[in-house]
């Protein structure tokens, strides 16, 4: 099978170390470790980990110096105020919301963010060893190319998390309340678990991949992978395109499991509830 080839292929070369992420994503190497970029901002002690808190726009800069800059119209105003405590960087608005003042933060690394209330967080072409991110609330956060051995997430309340061009070895996410998420990715393993009434949006490139989904929660995924098991119990809804080896689908309650695409090998149980009419089913 063509795409079966293809998937070896490219996980076969997806990850190495952070310095093979840094130049597939356009971070500049050097030999002491990541380049620093050119900022006029205030040095911060050293943090892996970032916390936003109220209502703050954070973004958010690989750079091997450590750094915050506060720019807009408010930003003397100290309608934002941050600290780092035991490696954690922590960002709030003070109690006094601001629309206009954005927080530029620079470091070589994060391995957590926090992710509260009413906050956004950005950043562009990060790479790293292990990533967790939490987003709750209202939160709104958006990474575009990221290249990390580990990913992990967990969402709940409002938030939304949108992550583009994704890269990992083994990627973890788990959703509540009425979180949305929207993923363009790359993994070897993918493990997706949503309840409540959320939506995930799932672009994915990996062997495993397996989805649970629960309660009022609707799901979409579009993936070419070798194998893929899906479980939908309560209300919710399953949409996935496939392209594989292998699928199997399990459904209970009164959601429904909508399959499309093409597999060699195909298992499911309570099929009243699965429909595999586009399904095709082939075998070599």
């Amino acid at each position: 099978m063509k795409h079966i080839i293809a998937l070896s292929v490219l996980l076969a070369t997806s990850v190495v170390n952070n310095h093979v992420y840094a130049s597939n994503f356009g971070v500049e190497n050097t030999e002491d470790g990541i380049a620093a970029v050119d900022n006029s901002a205030r040095s911060v002690e050293a943090f892996n980990a970032l916390k936003t808190m109220g209502y703050v726009k954070v973004n958010f800069t690989q750079s091997a110096m450590y750094s915050v800059d506060i720019v807009g119209a408010d930003a003397q105003s100290g309608a934002v105020e941050y600290d780092v405590v035991n490696g954690i960087l922590t960002i709030s608005d003070n109690g006094k919301p601001s629309e206009s003042a954005t927080v530029n933060v620079c470091g070589p690394t994060l391995m957590k963010l926090e992710i509260e209330d009413n906050s956004s967080f950005t950043t562009k072409k990060l790479c790293c060893n292990a990533l967790e991110i939490e987003c709750s609330d209202n939160a709104n956060t958006t990474i575009e190319g990221l290249g990390c051995h580990t990913l992990k997430v967990d969402m709940e309340g409002n938030s939304m998390l949108n992550l583009d061009s994704v890269r990992c070895d083994r990627a973890e996410m788990d959703k509540e309340g009425n979180s949305s998420l929207t993923a363009t990715m790359q993994a070897e393993t993918a493990d997706i678990e949503e309840a409540g009434n959320g939506m995930s949006t799932i672009k994915i490139l990996c062997n495993t991949l397996n989805a649970e989904n629960s309660g009022l929660a609707k799901m979409n995924i579009e993936c070419s992978v070798t194998d893929i098991n899906i479980e939908n119990t309560g209300n919710g809804n399953v949409n996935a395109s496939v392209s594989c080896s292998k699928v199997n689908a399990e459904n209970s309650g009164n959601g429904s499991v909508n399959l499309n695409g093409s597999t060699k090998k195909f298992k499911s149980s309570n099929k009243a509830k699965i429909n595999a009419k586009s399904l095709k089913v082939y075998n070599n």
